[in-house]
């Protein structure tokens, strides 16, 4: 890693503190950098010495906020937490939905088959095929809504 990469890597580190703030770590590591360099050191053993950006941002985070770091990672995972429960709360939502409709219209395609066989008093093979299958689709729909209910009651939309 070159002085220019490490200096640019830790301006993305410093990227939520404010704009001066972030410009006087920034000169601060440089000058470090730069008089690091003057005493005989080369720029690998200087960079070697200060760590990655990531870690130099994080401590100086922690030594200079108000709340303590356990608490700032508590309240990124508890966002995390609410952000995956409201995915898969909104994929079971779909998932009943769509069975729902699928269900519904299986129901209301029967119902006009059986109208039609009524009144026009003439029994197809197409017809009996699109009543079998009508029936099948409505009672996998209930046995899809089912399975659905049940994962999602008893994991409560806790998944890996």
């Amino acid at each position: 890693m070159t002085k220019y990469q490490f200096l640019k890597e830790l301006d993305k580190a410093f990227s939520g503190l404010p704009k001066e703030e972030k410009e006087e770590l920034i000169q601060y590591y440089k000058e470090y950098l730069d008089n690091a360099r003057l005493e005989g050191k080369t720029e690998k053993e200087v960079l070697n010495e200060l760590g990655k950006p990531n870690q130099i941002a994080e401590a100086y985070l922690e030594a200079n906020s108000d709340i303590p770091l356990e608490q700032k990672a508590y309240e990124q995972l508890a966002l995390k937490g609410f952000w995956k429960r409201f995915v898969i709360s909104a994929f079971f939502i779909i998932g009943f939905v769509l069975l729902g409709i699928i269900c519904l219209v299986s129901i209301a395609s029967l119902f006009l088959l059986v109208l039609d066989m009524v009144f026009f008093r003439q029994v197809l093979v197409f017809q009996i095929f699109v009543l079998l299958f009508s029936i099948g689709v409505i009672y996998m729909s209930i046995i899809g809504i089912k399975q659905l209910r049940h994962i999602y009651t008893t994991r409560k939309g806790r998944f890996l």
